[in-house]
């Protein structure tokens, strides 16, 4: 089992031995004084979207909460508490997706409100709506490797492939981009044909990927310590030292931004170096 499963699951094992929240203070007036509330201090983040005015929306699992970050001037707010917000994905509509072990919820960001959009079999460990109007999912039973590819409409649950512990899926006009963190793979998979093709192999525990400009896709390689580049042809080439990285998106001006699991930053890849932007 890979660190960054091994890291969700013991949080797990934490979470649930917790006291009822109805019998303890809030988590709010236990974990931050008055001026951590204005400055949300991240213990273990786990995905990041980017939103207007620069900021982002980060979940942070161990503290069952969806942020929305401004690191321009060090300062965020409490969007949600989610138990074990993990998952992001935008929707056209400006909903939040997120999830919370085997459920997705939809989350506005300016109510704080959520909704079930969807259920799943298991915990899980990425998702991405589609075009066509499906929402691809990894589930994960916990203590294996095995993942399972779905797709979730309604209630309708195909199953699509099974693989080794997939966690970022990137949908793309020529399918879903998958990384196959337990098996060091990225993949490409076709939802009409099922077919699929290793797109590169060999690597560090792949987390997260998104598209590069040329062509290929920047690569976040979680034992690797390092985001690289995937190129058209196969081959890769390293972009940048980062320990540990998760997630990774673009922010306005198209910088990769992304988040490390330990400690909880926030960072933006500038002429090849890692540069902290919240922590």
């Amino acid at each position: 089992m890979l660190l960054y499963r091994l890291l969700a699951t013991s949080l797990l094992v934490t979470i649930a031995a917790a006291p009822p929240a109805a019998a303890a203070p809030s988590r709010a007036s236990v974990l931050y004084s008055p001026a951590q509330k204005r400055r949300p201090r991240l213990q273990q983040p786990f995905d990041l979207l980017p939103a207007a005015r620069g900021k982002f929306v980060v979940t942070d699992l161990p503290a069952n909460a969806v942020y929305e970050l401004d690191p321009a001037h060090r300062t965020g707010r409490l969007l949600a508490r989610v138990r074990e917000a993990r998952e992001l994905a935008q929707l056209k509509d400006g909903r939040i997706l997120v999830t919370s072990r085997a459920r997705v919820l939809a989350l506005n960001p300016r109510t704080g409100k959520t909704s079930l959009y969807a259920t799943a079999r298991n915990y899980l460990l990425g998702i991405a709506p589609a075009p066509d109007g499906w929402l691809y999912a990894s589930e994960n039973v916990l203590g294996t490797e095995q993942t399972t590819l779905v797709r979730i409409r309604g209630a309708t649950r195909e199953v699509l492939a099974e693989l080794r512990g997939v966690h970022g899926i990137l949908s793309t006009p020529t399918g879903l981009i998958l990384s196959e963190a337990y098996a060091g793979r990225v993949l490409r998979f076709d939802p009409a044909t099922r077919a699929i093709e290793v797109l590169a192999a060999g690597l560090g525990n792949p987390s997260f990927t998104l598209p590069a400009a040329g062509g290929g896709y920047f690569v976040s390689e979680f034992f690797g310590n390092r985001i690289s580049r995937l190129w058209p042809d196969g081959h890769v080439t390293k972009v940048a030292d980062v320990v540990q990285p998760g997630p990774i998106v673009f922010d306005a001006q198209h910088r990769v931004v992304g988040v490390t699991l330990v400690p909880g930053t926030l960072f933006r890849l500038v002429r090849g170096r890692a540069r902290a932007i919240y922590s």
